[in-house]
């Protein structure tokens, strides 16, 4: 009878163990989906620059709403974004990005 209620209490540690790691790992997930639909609202805001950041364009001042669109983008978002970009070439097996003018950039 011991044993049996030793069972009884060790299933239930496990059970209570595995819902909390399921219920933080739910948390988680939930998190990294909002801070990606962020990052992507945010890039996508950013349309704003267009006009400042398109070459060959003479008006190379960005507008209050660029500006603020820009400082609304986290800088994870931003690194993160660049860094998709320069590996982009290779996964699509095509030559590097090189910009001899930016050495640091991408």
């Amino acid at each position: 009878m011991v044993g049996l209620k030793f069972t009884v209490s060790l299933s239930s540690s496990i059970v209570t163990v595995v819902l909390v790691v399921l219920v933080i790992a739910l948390t988680v997930q939930t998190e990294v989906s909002k801070a990606q639909s962020t990052c992507s609202t945010s890039l996508g805001n950013l349309n704003q620059c267009a006009p400042s950041v398109v070459p060959g364009d003479r008006n190379t001042t960005p507008c209050g709403d660029c500006c603020d669109a820009f400082a609304a983008v986290s800088y994870d978002c931003i690194c993160t974004t660049l860094s998709i970009v320069a590996h982009l070439p290779s996964l699509c097996n095509l030559p590097p990005v090189n910009c001899p003018n930016f050495p640091n950039l991408i």
